[in-house]
């Protein structure tokens, strides 16, 4: 394969890459929607229908869809490191590359250090907002007067 045909493969791998990357951020966009909707749905059920449970309920389903969140980043995280190894081959860094490698790397990628990246992906900002903070009020509002939701008004 010549220069120019490798050029070629290489920025069309990069930019699938890219629209991979942004399609993997649209959908943890949507894992945050359901979060949001169904963790407050079940608060509001829980003082609608005076259920003190549906309060767990909603805060425990806010911590399935934070895990749900770091496992979706860490898949996404996995495309970023083939991304960089094509823009050092531009820069005139990595001369060697191998155009058409974005399954084996990705799947490399995502098997090292799995369960550490998992759990440093857990703690980012942007993955743990807003799931911790329906998780809290949740608890909080049960612990504090979980009577309140049992008695009429």
């Amino acid at each position: 394969m010549d220069e120019t045909e490798k050029r070629s493969l290489l920025k069309d791998e990069y930019f699938n890459i890219q629209s991979k990357i942004s399609d993997f951020d649209s959908k943890a966009l949507t894992i945050k929607t359901w979060s949001i909707s169904f963790s407050l749905a079940a608060m509001v059920a829980a003082f609608s229908y005076r259920a003190p449970l549906a309060l767990l309920l909603g805060s425990i389903s806010a911590i399935v869809f934070w895990i749900l969140e770091a496992y979706w980043k860490t898949f996404q995280y996995a495309f970023y490191k083939r991304g960089w190894q094509i823009e050092d081959f531009f820069e005139g860094k990595n001369a060697d590359i191998i155009p058409l490698q974005i399954g084996k790397s990705f799947s490399k990628n995502l098997s090292s250090n799995s369960t550490r990246r998992f759990f440093r992906v857990l703690f980012w900002r942007h993955v743990l907002l807003p799931h911790i903070f329906i998780f809290i009020i949740g608890l909080v509002i049960y612990f504090i007067n979980p009577e309140s939701l049992t008695t009429a008004p």
